[in-house]
């Protein structure tokens, strides 16, 4: 439906689309932040770790 030739189809489905990641905006935010935390740590982690080799 994102590559229809109408161009009221390709709407109608990038609306549908962006209705569901806003009702669940909350949840989005959490899972990225946590994961950019996530990976924030774990690259502190490795740069302590080479200052030992």
């Amino acid at each position: 439906m994102r590559r229809d030739e109408d161009p009221e189809v390709r709407k109608k489905a990038f609306v549908s689309l962006f209705r569901k990641s806003e009702e669940n905006r909350v949840v989005l935010t959490n899972v990225f932040n946590s994961l950019a935390k996530d990976w924030d740590i774990e690259a502190a982690k490795e740069v302590i770790l080479l200052k030992f080799l």
